[in-house]
């Protein structure tokens, strides 16, 4: 709700209840003025004062504050508007993150100040807007009436709908040029993309850090109590196929709470190539796991070289995911039923897989072809040894689903840099929150379940079980850390977040050609 200042009307109750005189008799009389970053209270008056960053820009006008007159629409009819009872509005002081919102068309407004609520005539009027957050001043030329009227509250000299705005995008792993695009398509007022990445820099991202920060401690202290010892699933994730990713995010899976204990980003310069990061990516979670008191029991990961040298140097029992082992022979035994006198293969892949797990029985013809191909894949000596090592009771599949969900956050194809890689916090967050999610029931408690036709299954339905709902409260915690402490004082959260090691980019290594330069040797085929 937008604060109403009036030297006329102080009572809210009042406010509610200005007289809604006819459109289009008043006299409007735009005066521009320099935009301020609060609406003017005449001289010597100074806004409140805050604890501030270093350096911190101001925010900026993205539009023009001049005050267009335009036609009101004819369709518009008072009689079909819906009034709310007076007993039902509630004006109890809360916190502006918990406080609802509503878009507001700009004729609506015009219908609030064109007319002076005590002489009755038409006023000067003048709009601020910086923004989602726009100000009119209000002054009536015959009886002095003035009054300043504000979409949404300041904090020094940042609007606060445009903070949360930002803040609820980012949280939610929302694209900006996306909402940005939904703005511009109804033609509803929003800032610029450099005041996004502002607010991100100065008090979101100090916010998600050390938000995750407490959650893993809380984390570490709940399994100290248990006795300190954990069974842990690994695997890395690349933001791009191939050897030429330039993050790798590595992680660490509680396998008997199904949580995210640590997740690591390496940049691929800082070891050499993106073939290291998993490695580098493991022993920074496994360091960080040993200074807060907590030792492995066993981890399970897939069968990379690198990793079972590291892990065998480190004296870490390491058992193997049952799905990657599973994945890696079929590939093999796909290749090898293409060939002559192997046609049986493809018709026994099936059962092959549903071996590794737990059907044995005897199904190909003794001395064939096929049977020769096979037993040279299964009873290779590298896989007889690694069927030793195949974990018995957890798999990685929920990391799996892990990687999944950090597409909703941190999409692949979208280059974020690497204080922005992290909403991989974020995603950790929401599986944490609905990690252990149940089944869904219906009215009379029956287990619901929908069919799936995955790509893997060539057209084959299968049914996998509906969750209930997942939930948001991280998202909450995070919008009350970031209006109740960050945004008042965002000094020591900003020194917290300048710990962080950052290496430099990918491009720091070569020289820069200036522009100028690189646009005189500019050619393209399609100018010639």
């Amino acid at each position: 709700m937008g604060s109403l200042k009036t030297a006329h009307m102080r009572s809210k109750g009042i406010q509610t209840k200005l007289p809604l005189l006819s459109v289009g008799t008043g006299i409007i009389s735009g005066i521009d003025s320099p935009l301020a970053s609060t609406p003017i209270k005449g001289p010597g008056c100074r806004p409140s004062k805050r604890p501030r960053l270093e350096l911190e820009d101001e925010e900026e006008s993205d539009s023009s504050n001049e005050f267009h007159k335009e036609p009101l629409d004819s369709t518009y009819n008072p009689g079909d508007s819906v009034l709310t009872e007076e007993s039902d509005i509630s004006f109890e002081t809360q916190s502006t993150h918990d406080e609802e919102k509503y878009i507001v068309f700009e004729s609506c407004l015009k219908q609030l100040f064109e007319n002076c609520p005590v002489c009755k005539k038409g006023c000067n009027l003048q709009r601020r807007r910086m923004g989602t957050y726009v100000a009119f001043t209000q002054r009536c030329q015959h009886c002095s009436y003035f009054r300043e009227w504000e979409s949404q509250p300041m904090v020094g000299s940042t609007p606060v709908g445009n903070l949360q705005l930002s803040a609820a995008t980012y949280f939610t792993g929302t694209s900006f040029i996306q909402l940005e695009k939904l703005c511009k398509a109804m033609q509803l007022q929003i800032f610029q993309y450099d005041t996004f990445k502002r607010h991100a820099r100065n008090y979101m991202e100090p916010a998600i850090v050390h938000k995750w920060k407490m959650d893993q401690q809380s984390h570490f202290q709940h399994q100290l109590h248990l006795g300190g010892v954990v069974a842990v699933g690994g695997d890395m994730r690349a933001d791009s196929p191939g050897h030429s990713a330039k993050f790798g995010s590595y992680t660490l899976m509680n396998l008997e709470s199904n949580t995210i204990m640590d997740i690591q980003l390496v940049q691929s310069n800082e070891v050499g190539g993106s073939y290291h990061m998993e490695k580098e990516g493991l022993k920074r979670c496994l360091d960080h796991l040993e200074s807060n008191g907590l030792k492995v029991d066993y981890i399970v990961t897939d069968r990379h070289p690198q990793i079972q040298k590291f892990l065998r140097e480190r004296s870490v029992t390491q058992f193997y995911d049952v799905w990657h082992f599973e994945k890696g022979l079929s590939k093999k035994l796909e290749k090898a039923s293409h060939n002559e006198d192997c046609d049986v293969l493809q018709k026994w892949l099936q059962s092959i897989k549903n071996h590794v797990y737990w059907d044995p029985s005897k199904w190909l013809q003794p001395g064939s072809v096929a049977l020769h191909k096979a037993e040279k894949i299964l009873l290779n000596k590298r896989v007889l040894k690694d069927v030793e090592r195949l974990s018995h009771h957890h798999q990685t599949s929920s990391l799996e689903s892990f990687h999944s969900l950090i597409l909703r956050f941190a999409p692949k194809n979208v280059v974020f840099p690497f204080m922005g890689m992290c909403r991989l916090y974020l995603a950790a967050m929401h599986h944490n929150e609905n990690a252990m999610r149940e089944q869904a029931t219906t009215s009379t408690g029956q287990a619901v379940f929908k069919v799936v036709f995955p790509k893997a299954k060539r057209g084959e339905g299968i049914v996998k079980p509906v969750k209930t709902n997942p939930t948001f409260n991280y998202v909450r915690e995070l919008m009350r850390l970031l209006m109740q402490e960050v945004f008042e004082d965002p000094t020591s959260f900003a020194e917290e977040l300048k710990t962080i090691p950052i290496p430099p980019d990918l491009s720091a290594e070569f020289p820069k050609t200036p522009k100028a330069e690189l646009v005189a040797h500019h050619v393209s085929r399609f100018n010639q």
